[in-house]
């Protein structure tokens, strides 16, 4: 009879401990989280607007194009207002924060068509999903670069350092060149910057401004005083894995009470499979 109790109780407190695990999960809401982010894109048909996503939630299906309805990038009020075009999501890595996983996922945009330069500062991305729930992240600032002429960099090695390892954006970038560009005006990686820079040989160091945002996939314009252009195309410098930690105020987390029911109407929906 005791044997029969105690097998009865361990069999109980297992049931309980389920009950107990699932409950905590089920009460866990799902956060969003995004990083100001200097979003610098130099445009051309092959370049895609990249933006980059936390969630806490592995199980919501971010990577199906077919539960999101459209995507728009604004300002606050609304005076500049672009729709995006979503032509894939990938997932990257995992990071912890506050002892909780986050998920990033990468969106790709296409590239808008362009006649001129185009940016919104303080960028805020609406991502309207299928069941018609939509949720708003500022992202940081978006800046697309046009022009209409230019000639790619020939470079044989390209690199950049920081200056502190805690900090989330590069602060030199080196570009072994396989000729070395004289007559040097300006050296840009969004419109109106003017960056410093100096030779080594023929290894030219560009020195980056401190900016207030994360900056890390940028592409380089330089233009010289006889007119000429000379561009590298958007190139990722530096892969973080631990930029949550230390991304201090630049983070933006968002925590979606009512998500469950928009993902249980999106798992549900006749028209996700």
């Amino acid at each position: 009879m005791k044997k029969y109790v105690l097998i009865s109780s361990v069999f109980v407190c297992f049931i309980l401990l389920i009950v107990l695990i699932v409950t905590n999960k089920k009460s866990i809401d799902k956060k969003f989280i995004t990083v100001d982010t200097l979003y610098s894109f130099l445009y051309n048909e092959n370049q895609k607007i990249e933006i980059e996503i936390y969630i806490n939630d592995d199980e919501f299906p971010l990577l199906e194009k077919n539960i999101y309805n459209d995507f728009k990038l604004h300002d606050e009020k609304y005076k500049k207002n672009l729709s995006l075009e979503l032509v894939d999501v990938t997932y990257s890595h995992s990071e912890m924060l506050n002892n909780e996983y986050f998920h990033k996922y990468i969106f790709k945009f296409k590239m808008p068509n362009l006649t001129s330069d185009y940016s919104i500062e303080e960028a805020i991305l609406d991502i309207s999903f299928m069941n018609n729930n939509k949720i708003s992240l500022k992202i940081g600032d978006l800046s697309l670069m046009y022009i209409e002429s230019e000639s790619e960099i020939k470079w044989i090695s390209i690199d950049s350092k920081k200056n502190d390892p805690s900090d989330l954006q590069i602060s030199q970038i080196r570009i072994e060149l396989e000729q070395i560009i004289t007559n040097i005006d300006t050296i840009s990686i969004y419109p109106e910057s003017n960056l410093k820079y100096s030779y080594i040989g023929n290894t030219l160091i560009i020195d980056l401004l401190k900016y207030d945002l994360v900056c890390n996939y940028i592409p380089i314009i330089i233009k010289t005083k006889d007119k000429q252009i000379y561009t590298i195309s958007n190139h990722r410098f530096l892969i973080e894995y631990n930029i949550l930690e230390n991304a201090g105020k630049r983070l933006n987390i968002y925590d979606f009470n009512w998500f469950d029911k928009c993902w249980k109407e999106i798992l549900e929906s006749k028209n996700f499979f």
